[in-house]
């Protein structure tokens, strides 16, 4: 029998590539949900998004750096947050 050459990912890479693609996936629905709601604006004025102290109009760029900077920040907070739990209670058995 043959071995069979698979590759060994590290745990941690593979949270990464997780993280980047759910980040990715979040700029392609914030720019696909800014291009239907621009057409419904035309005869009105621009729609604004209030995020805090931030006023920004609702375009298919806006929308999309919307979703990457909120679904980013909520993953690495996370991310951050079970590495600073795990890195407590390592070794406590």
């Amino acid at each position: 029998m043959s071995e069979v050459d698979a590759t060994v990912w590290n745990g941690s890479s593979v949270v990464y590539t997780v993280i980047g693609v759910l980040v990715a996936v979040a700029g392609t629905f914030g720019l696909l949900l800014g291009a239907v709601i621009l057409p419904e604006r035309v005869d009105g004025p621009l729609p604004k998004a209030v995020l805090g102290p931030i006023t920004f109009e609702i375009t298919p760029v806006s929308m999309a750096i919307y979703g990457v900077v909120m679904i980013g920040t909520s993953l690495l907070v996370g991310l951050l947050l079970v590495r600073l739990v795990s890195r407590r209670y390592v070794g406590e058995d």
